[in-house]
């Protein structure tokens, strides 16, 4: 039977998941556990304890407890690494600055829409971007959408090292490696997706015919 501080853990858990509000969840949680507690619930607890200590870590915690929600990403069970992923995007938002986080949404249209003005923008953040993957990796897909392969590769592969559970970076990464007839190159990266989560279909097959095609 789990122990107390668990059962209350999957009973607020269960109440978010009906409805109860994120804010709500969250104050609920910061009140009644500290961060060093979930982790090692998320670690180690059994299944519906890690799923739902990695959902509070995603709504409490900062870039410090990161590692322990990105290796949830790929738990044996896959509600806990589906939780994983919902977790970390909340994770990789809120751990921007306040000012930066309320820019985020529309930078992240701009990338697509107005790729030249979301570029300078992006730029413009370049005293935090140190941190912070989502900068680089939106910057390399403003960079892309302009037409320039190289420096969009370049700015995954600096995403990728500030968060080695980046997979989205390490996917665009792959895409245009293998537009650019690099098939191995993309093919590694695929597989380092796969590798941190594996709930990625479209991946899997990319992966498969690569591995097809260099036999």
């Amino acid at each position: 039977m789990p122990h107390a501080v668990s059962l209350e853990l999957l009973r607020r858990y269960d109440d978010w998941k009906s409805g109860t509000p994120v804010a709500t969840f969250a104050s609920c949680l910061a009140q009644r556990y500290d961060l060093s507690t979930l982790a090692r619930l998320a670690d180690a607890g059994p299944w519906r304890v890690r799923r739902a200590a990695v959902a509070a870590l995603g709504v409490l915690a900062d870039d410090r407890w990161s590692g322990i929600v990105g290796r949830a990403l790929n738990d044996p069970i896959r509600s806990v690494r589906l939780a994983a992923d919902a977790a970390i995007g909340r994770l990789w938002t809120r751990i921007l600055p306040v000012p930066f986080r309320l820019r985020l949404r529309a930078a992240m249209r701009r990338v697509t829409l107005d790729p030249r003005r979301a570029l300078r923008e992006l730029e413009s953040w370049q005293r935090i971007a140190t941190r912070h993957a989502i900068i680089w990796q939106l910057r390399a897909r403003a960079l892309e959408n302009l037409g320039c392969p190289e420096e969009a590769s370049e700015c995954h592969r600096i995403a990728g090292q500030i968060d080695p559970f980046r997979y989205p970076a390490f996917c665009d990464h792959a895409r245009i490696l293998e537009h650019q007839g690099r098939p191995d190159a993309a093919l590694r990266l695929y597989r380092r997706a796969l590798e941190i989560f594996p709930e990625l279909p479209h991946i899997r097959t990319r992966v498969r015919k690569l591995g097809q095609r260099s036999r």
